[in-house]
């Protein structure tokens, strides 16, 4: 019985007995370790510690896509603006139009403001600073009157200062001015008109830094019952997401427009500003008898919740000045002066809308403040989401060996899923913004890497093969042949292809000042710069002959735009070559050697052409070939003697509309008994948009009329202008051609009924 009980124990013992076929958890976590380290998964470890430090770090990419994702939950819920309690007085272009150019006198300023406070405006701001007296004024009028009208300036001086009338006007009604951080001291002697206590820790450190302010009028800022800053926060990518409340100019705190208008309407004389003094601000007080308190981050900023702009938040200034606006538009509203007029709108982005002006952001922070909507941004924030990241990374690495491949995918998506809710759940319900982007994709990069370490192994093999076909095939050949394994077989397809040949003129003059290791390194300098071109454009090198390059597009790889892609790889080539040569003259003037410059020809030929691998059994190479192919060759050859240095073909020209060519001849090349229409190409489209290169092409069509009508004198005419017209242009030296065709004609007239095609005598 004994000896049974212990068989029976040892069969359901729960820590894994001898006959325990089911994994136990401890076993299952010594298999997920295993899988960790055993597999090469600590790397994923190693890029989940390097993505926290980034995020700690927080350099701007990380940091503006953290404020990106807060735009989208903007984006996606935006504040409903059920009603508005913020209005502004735009200094739209009807207001421009019908009261004057700005800036309009302080009189009429002054009389707008006695409007609005008389139709129950419970405080009035400016996003406007008055820092220069007004140029309209009486006084300053009379002073520019000339010596005939001193009665009319003597009268003038007996009004009153249009600036005076504004300051005593800003005494009695609660208006705040507007100021500006300034990039120098200036304005430091300007104090805020509030005072500001502080409460806890000091929070300057904590606060928006700048040298100086930008200030109004003495006499305005004394008599004024509040002043306050209308300056943003614009993180590096110009969009206004928060609104500093308060910021420190030369060591001194001040306050911001909103603030300050927060401050008047109700009454309240004074500013607390309650800082922690490891987490920052707290709040900004606004003492007085019934005290209001406004949250802020740590570096008192305020992040308003935006609502979608609307215009019955906007009131003509017009309107205002002619006493035509309902009251009902002011009366126990907050109300600030701005502009959208073209010149004087200052443009702002934010999170809601691409293109509002400046004052629209004031606006919407105040109704923010005034609805209790304001989004918050936590001190512990940054900390909780770092948190998450290690959760989530922990998550992933050590639950893919756990769930296994089949569910993997299921639980990486499971745990971003659910970070994505968390973040958009703080927003939706509590207004608090929360960084979600980072561990979400924490866990998918931890994803990715922990998928690559289960693939390392094969992927260095496959990196091998590739590494040592490479020497032989070219990368894109690589690369389709890896994916098409049967393409290892010889055989090919009919293709439309762009063919490139290049050749090096007068090689053989060249190649006699080098030794062969001096002519190889020349011959590579040369070669890289114009095969990089030709490959950042697409092209597939073919193959290099000596000092040849031959090189074709539109294969292996698809090419919707392969003649164009050649096209600029010739401006290119011509460019580069330019740079090249000097270079070497300097280099041969230093050297005290002789300078030869390199000239090349090029042909560029369109149409069918057989591709594919070509050769035999035992070797073959990826090629073209057929007449397409042929006809370039011969077109690069037939650059030298029509002195420029570049020929394309008649399909290639059909196709390359947007550049500017011009019509060479009608060429019958060796080998051919059909003719070919063949063209230069001069430049690209900003050249052929020019003035001078459409007179040009005018007369060059003339001259070939001329030409190929036997109508010498009139050709020569046009030759003469032709030159004059293409000095600085590569096909200057092609009327060389023309000029010498025209004096053998002469010399050996043509037959009446000739046809103008040339027929050359050499490849």
């Amino acid at each position: 019985m004994q000896q049974q009980a212990a068989n029976t124990i040892e069969k359901e013992a729960p820590d894994g007995g001898a006959n325990d076929n089911r994994p136990t958890v401890r076993r299952r976590a010594a298999k997920a370790l295993k899988a960790v380290f055993g597999k090469g998964r600590w790397l994923a470890l190693v890029a989940l510690v390097g993505l926290v430090v980034l995020r700690i770090y927080d350099p701007s990419p990380v940091h503006i896509l953290r404020l990106k994702s807060f735009d989208a939950y903007q984006v996606l819920k935006p504040r409903e603006a059920t009603e508005t309690l913020v209005t502004v007085v735009d200094l739209d272009e009807d207001s421009l139009a019908e009261i004057g150019q700005w800036p309009w006198s302080r009189s009429l300023i002054a009389s707008m403001v006695e409007k609005l406070t008389a139709a129950g405006a419970v405080a009035i701001g400016f996003d406007i600073v008055f820092a220069e007296p007004d140029r309209l004024s009486p006084h300053r009028l009379a002073d520019l009157m000339p010596p005939d009208y001193t009665a009319i300036a003597e009268q003038l001086r007996q009004l009153p200062d249009s600036d005076a009338v504004l300051a005593k006007v800003l005494e009695q009604t609660p208006t705040v001015l507007g100021q500006t951080a300034a990039d120098d001291t200036r304005g430091l002697s300007v104090k805020p008109i509030a005072g500001i206590a502080r409460k806890g820790g000091d929070p300057t450190p904590f606060l928006q830094h700048h040298q100086g302010l930008v200030h109004n009028l003495p006499l305005l800022e004394q008599k004024a019952v509040g002043s306050g800053l209308f300056n943003y926060s614009t993180d590096g990518d110009n969009v206004v997401r928060r609104v500093p409340a308060m910021v420190s100019i030369g060591g001194q705190i001040y306050p911001t427009l909103s603030m300050e208008m927060i401050r008047v309407a109700a009454g309240l004389p004074n500013y607390i500003v309650d800082t922690s003094p490891v987490d920052g601000v707290q709040a900004i007080i606004v003492q007085g008898d019934n005290p209001i308190a406004v949250p802020t981050d740590p570096h008192a900023t305020l992040w308003p919740h935006y609502a979608k702009k609307t215009a019955a938040r906007y009131l003509s200034a017009r309107e205002v000045v002619k006493s035509t606006f309902d009251p009902k538009r002011v009366e126990n509203k907050l109300v600030i002066f701005g502009a959208s007029a073209a010149g004087l709108r200052d443009l702002r982005t934010t999170p809601v809308d691409a293109d509002i002006p400046g004052v629209e952001v004031h606006a919407q922070l105040l109704e923010s403040m005034l609805t209790d909507t304001l989004l918050s941004r936590p001190a512990s924030a940054q900390g909780e989401e770092i948190l998450l990241m290690i959760v989530c990374g922990l998550l992933v690495i050590f639950g893919m060996p756990l769930v296994g491949a089949r569910w993997t995918l299921l639980l990486v998506a499971t745990i971003v899923g659910g970070v994505l809710w968390y973040g958009w759940y703080q927003f939706s319900a509590n207004r608090v913004l929360m960084d979600t982007t980072a561990p979400a994709l924490s866990a998918l990069i931890v994803f990715m890497v922990g998928t690559y370490a289960s693939y390392a192994a094969e992927a260095a093999q496959r990196r091998q093969i590739r590494n040592t076909f490479a020497f032989y095939l070219s990368p894109a050949m690589v690369d389709r042949l890896a994916s098409n394994p049967d393409q290892l077989r010889l055989g090919g397809e009919t293709r439309e292809m762009t063919l490139l040949f290049s050749d090096v003129r007068g090689f053989t003059t060249i190649s006699e000042m080098f030794d062969a290791q001096g002519l190889t390194a020349f011959m590579n300098r040369y070669l890289t710069p114009m095969t990089d071109i030709a490959l950042a454009k697409g092209a597939y090198i073919d193959k290099y002959i000596g000092d040849a390059i031959m090189a074709f597009w539109n294969a292996p790889l698809d090419d919707a735009d392969h003649v164009r892609h050649a096209c600029e790889t010739v401006l290119d080539m011509r460019t580069a070559l330019i740079d090249l040569n000097a270079e070497l003259k300097a280099e041969a003037e230093a050297k005290g050697t002789r300078f030869i410059p390199i000239n090349i020809g090029i042909g560029l030929n369109t149409g069918p052409c057989v591709v594919g691998n070509m050769g035999s059994n035992q070797k073959f190479n990826y090629s073209t070939l057929g007449d397409t192919v042929n006809l370039a060759s011969r077109l690069e050859g037939q650059s030298k003697p029509y002195h420029v240095d570049n020929i394309i073909g008649e399909a290639t020209a059909a196709q390359a509309a947007e550049f500017a060519y011009l019509e060479v001849d009608l060429l019958q090349v060796k080998g051919k008994t059909v003719p070919v229409r063949i063209y230069t190409l001069v430049g690209d489209a900003l050249l052929k948009g020019t003035a001078a290169f459409q007179k040009l092409a005018a007369a060059h069509e003339r001259l070939l009329a001329a030409y190929r009508g036997q109508e010498w004198d009139a050709a020569e005419a046009l030759i003469a202008e032709c030159r004059d017209l293409s000095k600085d242009l590569s096909c200057y030296s092609l009327y060389q051609t023309y000029e010498e065709r025209i004096a053998e004609f002469r010399d050996s007239p043509l037959p009446a009924d000739w046809d103008g095609v040339y027929i050359a005598t050499s490849k």
